[in-house]
């Protein structure tokens, strides 16, 4: 290192652009995680109440199936045309490899559609089916 002349000043400025930079990226960053996040949200059902439910730990290895009070059937976050559902869940089974299944589904969401969801999770050989309901003294 040489030493600077007689008369000059070193310069100590700290450059803040790149720091910018970073600041700028974790903002877009967090803002495109928590959008994913508001995505969950919107299929909020109205969870039938059980007085003596059997309560099981669940693994992230289930396959989610929610059923909305208008009848609305949704694969993991992912809408399902009715007729399609028995071929959507055996890709997901073949993609995953996950055979438990939670069903979500609305207290009020018509019967038909969750008889619907259990015959399509018959059909492609599901391990387990378990039913997502509040405790009745909640």
């Amino acid at each position: 290192m040489t030493k600077p002349k007689k008369g000059r000043r070193l310069s100590t400025d700290v450059e803040i652009t790149p720091l910018l930079d970073v600041m700028f990226l974790l903002v877009i960053f967090f803002m495109v995680a928590s959008s994913f996040h508001e995505e969950t949200r919107v299929l909020e059902v109205a969870l039938p109440r059980a007085d003596n439910p059997k309560v099981i730990t669940i693994d992230e290895a289930v396959l989610n199936v929610t059923v909305t009070r208008e009848g609305r059937i949704f694969l993991n976050d992912d809408e399902i045309e009715p007729p399609n559902l028995r071929r959507e869940l055996r890709e997901r089974v073949r993609e995953t490899g996950f055979r438990n299944m939670i069903i979500r589904g609305d207290s009020d969401a018509p019967y038909r559609h969750i008889v619907a969801v259990i015959d399509a999770a018959n059909a492609v050989e599901t391990e387990g089916i378990s039913f997502a309901v509040l405790y009745a003294s909640m």
